[in-house]
């Protein structure tokens, strides 16, 4: 009876011990910076005493004026990490055979900017030639030097758009 009852105690502490340690590493994965990009193609527009980024089908839409101008690109940089980040830049990577070039970095906005926890920044471009002429990556970097690239299914979506936008104008 004696030897059940440690042998009991024994695989509980183990498996509280394993509970713990799984927990801590899990938290210590959480507690670090993070950023989410997301990008768009569309215009600046105010409402109210707000501006406001919306896509092109939108604004063709409810404001068929615009149709004329051409519509910029706008980045979406976030932190959704629990530290605070500061990012320093972005660039357009693109093919060196079809640009001379592989970079092109933008001026920039908004950028060098610190981000807290939950906060975000728009950086914009009107340049949407890059899209069209082969981008392989959009990223931003920090101050450690970490690039932090939007995805590879949202870069092909926004290639899609900027080709089509490209052919209606």
């Amino acid at each position: 009876m004696n030897l059940d009852a440690t042998r009991l105690v024994a695989i509980y502490g183990a498996l509280v011990s394993t509970i713990a340690v799984a927990w801590n590493v899990h938290r210590d994965y959480k507690d670090r910076a993070r950023i989410e990009l997301s990008a768009t193609i569309g215009y600046l527009a105010k409402f109210g005493d707000r501006d406001c980024v919306v896509t092109r089908a939108y604004m063709i839409e409810h404001r068929p004026e615009i149709v004329g101008r051409m519509p910029s690109l706008f980045l979406t940089i976030t932190n959704t990490g629990r530290r605070p980040l500061f990012v320093e830049g972005w660039t357009i990577r693109t093919s060196i055979k079809k640009t001379g070039d592989d970079h092109f970095l933008y001026p920039l906005f908004t950028l060098p900017k610190m981000l807290k926890e939950g906060e975000y920044t728009i950086e914009k471009t009107d340049d949407l030639s890059l899209l069209d002429d082969g981008a392989k990556r959009i990223y931003v970097w920090d101050s450690t030097q970490k690039h932090w690239p939007l995805s590879r299914r949202q870069l092909r979506n926004l290639i899609k758009d900027a080709k089509r936008v490209v052919s209606e104008e």
